[in-house]
């Protein structure tokens, strides 16, 4: 596929992608609250804010990376690509481990200073639930989604949030 129809597809599929996370952003939260109230809704938004604290220590680290791979890849140096490869692999792997100690910690706390209605171990439940998202991005899919935007792939990550 050359640069042009790369740029097409991923910027349509990116769209696409994007229209449906609105969507559901919207739906998603009424059905909550519809389901569970308010109380499970601002529990859920709460964890998922917090949360992404986490964000603050990739450092724009990605960015990094897929700046570096763009030369690597331009030139088909398949050594440098790797060496990269690891070492955003590897940061990004100590940053999930990071949100699950912090995930951890504001299960044990978050509990007792949310003066919510909801039990403790449903709300120390519900940011366990709300962090698995945030360490499986960080820990097996932050480096390589970097490596599709820097091959002008990331079509096939937007394939994949429009099918799930």
């Amino acid at each position: 596929m050359n640069r042009g129809k790369k740029t097409f597809v991923n910027l349509l599929t990116s769209l696409l992608s994007e229209a449906i996370v609105i969507f559901y952003g919207l739906l998603v939260p009424r059905l909550i609250l519809r389901a569970f109230g308010s109380t499970y809704n601002g529990v859920i938004s709460s964890a998922t804010q917090i949360l992404s604290l986490i964000s603050l220590l990739t450092l724009g680290i990605a960015g990094a990376v897929r700046a570096e791979l763009y030369h690597s890849l331009a030139y088909h140096n398949h050594n440098e690509t790797s060496r990269i490869m690891k070492a955003a692999n590897s940061y990004m792997k100590k940053v999930g481990l990071v949100l699950l100690v912090f995930a951890t910690i504001l299960m044990v706390i978050f509990p007792y200073i949310s003066h919510s209605d909801i039990p403790h171990k449903e709300c120390a439940l519900i940011i366990g639930i709300v962090a698995v998202d945030s360490f499986c991005q960080y820990y097996f899919g932050a480096s390589n989604y970097s490596l599709l935007l820097a091959d002008q792939k990331g079509y096939i990550k937007h394939f994949f949030s429009i099918a799930v």
